[in-house]
């Protein structure tokens, strides 16, 4: 853990079952992509909410294959409907984006880990 003039920065690692809803590349080079996790996931997916305006890092995986990373990102919305289920949308830039392992998504469930560095104010 690092520290600094404000608080201490700890690590948080989010891992939850979700199936991929779509991607896309922007001509401005911005990138968006989509996750729907189904009410099963709900205490995995509320807690991406503390990652709000942090960096987030996210890799999948598919079955035994071997885990990809697909970039960093930032949470850009979250939405969740009357029965628990959600999609959750993050966004990037094209630069931070591993696009050629964004294709190898699609109809797939995916074991994902989102993880980034928090600040955390005092002891709780």
């Amino acid at each position: 853990m690092a520290k600094d003039s404000e608080g201490k920065q700890k690590e948080v690692v989010i891992k939850s079952i979700c199936s991929y809803n779509g991607h896309n590349i922007k001509p401005n080079s911005s990138v968006d992509i989509s996750f729907k996790f189904k009410y099963d996931e709900l205490v995995s997916y509320i807690r991406l909410v503390q990652l709000l305006n942090e960096n987030i890092n996210i890799a999948t995986k598919i079955g035994e294959e071997k885990p990809k990373k697909l970039g960093m990102f930032r949470l850009k919305e979250i939405k969740i409907d009357g029965d628990g289920e959600a999609v959750i949308k993050f966004n990037s830039s094209l630069d931070y984006v591993e696009a050629d392992n964004l294709n190898g998504l699609v109809n797939e469930i995916l074991k994902v880990a989102f993880k980034a560095n928090i600040e955390v104010e005092g002891e709780g």
